[in-house]
């Protein structure tokens, strides 16, 4: 698929550890991946604020820095901003609730998108993995927001001596679940894959989902761009759309 894409990570680029099975899910030829942390010196990164959304990313050298939603959100508008005219779609590589983000093209948040594909299966009964103590609070908080009933489950926290698997099983058993999401961009496919095996239930990775999502509309637009095109020699453009 040819149409141009932007991908924002929230820190530093590259991101070999995560930007290629992205990119392999959207199936696109034409990708801008994008750091918002990209100019930013790692002297002015703020770390999380009290009561702000956490958030850890990495540095272009790969080490981990922490910061949170509310600093990185107005460089994140700013970037979307300066490539609406190159791209039909953004799509950021974050579950954090980055609220008010607005493009010209179509704008793909994980979480927002989450919560639409939640809604639209009627899963509202949720266990909700997250990957470190920090967010558990805020991780609730979005999703209780969002009208979800969600018990927030801690990779950090994970009992040794115990497979995900029976672990999730078991918060899915005690409150009884009707779906599990794995709130968080970067884990392996392989893990919602074992997780379903396991659990027989709805298991929503958001990132994916996000990812599969633009793949659909790309494919649409293809299909649109070649359609329009033989008959009128006209380039469309995606309308605006935020999910």
């Amino acid at each position: 698929m040819s149409a141009p894409v932007a991908i924002y990570t929230l820190g530093q680029t590259p991101r070999p550890d995560l930007v290629p099975q992205m990119i392999a899910t959207l199936g696109a030829s034409d990708v801008k991946v994008i750091g918002v942390l990209d100019d930013v010196p790692e002297s002015d990164i703020r770390e999380p604020l009290t009561g702000n959304y956490p958030l850890k990313t990495r540095l272009s050298d790969g080490r981990e820095i922490r910061t949170d939603c509310k600093f990185l959100q107005p460089k994140l508008q700013d970037l979307i901003e300066a490539h609406d005219d190159d791209v039909v779609m953004h799509i950021v590589l974050s579950v954090a609730p980055f609220r008010n983000l607005h493009a010209e093209g179509i704008l793909i948040r994980p979480f927002e998108h989450g919560c639409r594909t939640l809604a639209t299966r009627h899963i509202h009964e949720i266990c909700v993995l997250v990957p470190y103590t920090e967010q558990v609070f805020h991780a609730h908080q979005k999703w209780a927001a969002a009208g979800f009933s969600a018990n927030i489950l801690c990779v950090e926290e994970k009992p040794n001596g115990i497979s995900v698997e029976e672990w999730v099983s078991r918060c899915v058993t005690a409150h009884n679940a009707d779906g599990v999401v794995v709130d968080f961009v970067g884990y392996s496919r392989l893990l919602t894959t074992r997780l379903e095996f396991a659990l027989g239930i709805p298991v929503l990775d958001l990132g994916f989902e996000a990812m599969e999502f633009g793949r659909g509309c790309l494919e649409e637009f293809d299909s649109i761009e070649r359609s329009l095109f033989a008959d009128t020699g006209v380039q469309p453009r995606l309308t605006t759309s935020t999910v």
